[in-house]
C-alpha cells in the first residue's frame, strides 16, 4: 500500500538525517503508518508503530487513544484501561475516550456473566446457559474481535448450547488463524470432541496437550473424569450384551450421572437405558427415558421411533395418539 511504504520511507530517510531531525517527526510517520495498518486491520503492527510513536512522543493523545482501541479489540482491558487513563489525564474533555472507557466494565461484565452461564451448564446440562453464554460472547466479540480467551469461551459455549459441529469447527478456524501452539485452544477442541461423543480422540488430545504442558491441571482432571467415563460405558455395554439388562441399567445411570455437561452423549445413553428398560419390560421406564433422550436431541429419531413402539405396547388410546404423532415425527 502506497501510504505504508511513503511512510516506512520516511522513517528510514530520518534515521539517516545528519543533523539528526525533530523526534516528533519520526512519531508522526510512525503514527501514519500505524493508521493505516489499523485501516487494514493488522493490529499487531499498529501497536507496534503506537508504541514507537509514543516512546518518541508520549504526549500524542491521537496515538494513545489509537493503542487503547487497539487494546479493546483484543480484549486487552487492563491495557485499554491504562492507555485511556493516559488520554484523559492530558485531555479530561475527550468525549470519545469518556465513552469508550466506560464501556469496558460493560465488556468485562458481559465476560464474566458467559464464564458463570457455562458454569451453571456443566452443573445443569441446561442449554439455555448455552445460548445464553454465546450471546454474551456475541456481544463482546462485536467489539472485540480479536479477544482470543473470548473466542475459545465462545467454541464452549456452543457446545453447551448443542451446536457441536459449529463448535468443533470454530476451533478449526482458531488453529489455522495462528494459534496452533496453544495450550487452551488443544484443551478446548479436546471438550469439542467429547461434545461429539467422540471420548477416544477427546482423550487423544488431552494426552497430547499433557505432553506439551504437564502442569495443565484442567486438562489432567478432564482426562482423569473421561478415562472413568470410558470405563464406565464399556461396563455398561458389556452387561448389555452380556444381556445382564439390571447391570446395564446402574451402569448407564453412573455414565449419565457423570456427563451432566455432554447434551448429545447423555442423549444416546438415555436411548440406551431405555433399551434395557424394554428388554426387562419396564415400559413405562423406557417411554420416560427416550423422552428425556429426545428432549435434549429433538432430532433422535431412534429414540423417537422406541419409544413410539413402546406406547403402542402400552396401548391406551391417548398412548396410541402419542405413537402416532412420534411415528409422524
Amino acid at each position: 500500500y502506497p501510504a505504508i511504504a511513503c511512510s516506512t520511507s520516511a522513517i528510514t530517510a530520518h534515521e539517516s538525517c545528519t543533523p539528526p531531525a525533530d523526534p516528533k517527526s519520526k512519531a508522526t510517520y510512525y503514527s501514519n503508518r500505524g493508521a493505516c495498518y489499523m485501516m487494514l486491520f493488522n493490529y499487531p503492527d499498529s501497536l507496534s508503530d503506537c508504541e514507537s510513536s509514543l516512546a518518541l512522543d508520549g504526549e500524542n493523545v491521537k496515538v494513545l487513544g489509537r493503542k487503547a482501541k487497539i487494546h479493546v479489540i483484543n480484549g486487552d482491558f487492563d491495557a485499554a484501561e491504562a492507555a485511556y487513563a493516559a488520554v484523559l489525564s492530558r485531555d479530561a474533555s475527550s468525549a470519545s475516550a469518556l465513552k469508550e472507557s466506560r464501556e469496558i466494565p460493560v465488556l468485562k461484565n458481559r465476560f464474566k456473566l458467559a464464564g458463570d452461564c457455562l458454569g451453571k451448564f456443566e452443573a445443569s446440562g441446561q442449554k439455555i446457559e448455552g445460548r445464553q453464554a454465546v450471546a454474551q460472547l456475541d456481544i463482546v466479540l462485536a467489539t472485540c474481535p480479536q479477544y482470543k480467551e473470548a473466542k475459545l469461551v465462545r467454541c464452549l459455549a456452543l457446545g453447551a448450547a448443542g451446536r457441536t459441529d459449529e463448535a468443533f469447527s470454530q476451533t478449526t478456524s482458531l488453529m489455522r488463524s495462528g494459534m496452533t501452539n496453544s495450550s487452551e485452544l488443544l484443551y478446548v477442541r479436546a471438550r469439542c470432541l467429547y461434545n461429539m461423543s467422540q471420548l477416544d480422540e477427546a482423550v487423544q488430545h488431552l494426552r497430547q496437550l499433557l505432553q506439551r504442558d504437564p502442569d495443565h491441571k484442567k486438562a489432567f482432571a478432564e482426562m482423569k473424569r473421561l478415562r472413568q467415563v470410558q470405563k464406565d460405558k464399556t461396563a455398561a455395554d458389556a452387561a448389555y450384551k452380556g444381556r445382564d439388562f439390571e447391570t446395564a441399567i446402574a451402569k448407564y445411570t453412573e455414565v449419565i450421572e457423570a456427563t451432566v455437561d455432554n447434551i448429545m452423549f447423555r442423549a444416546k445413553l438415555y436411548n440406551n437405558r431405555a433399551t434395557a428398560h424394554s428388554n426387562l419390560r419396564q415400559h413405562e421406564q423406557c417411554v420416560a427415558d427416550c423422552g428425556r433422550a429426545i428432549e435434549l436431541d429433538g432430532n433422535y429419531g431412534k429414540a423417537y421411533m422406541k419409544r413410539a413402539n413402546t406406547l403402542i405396547i402400552l396401548g391406551e388410546p391417548k398412548q396410541i395418539e402419542d405413537a402416532i404423532r412420534d411415528y409422524e415425527k
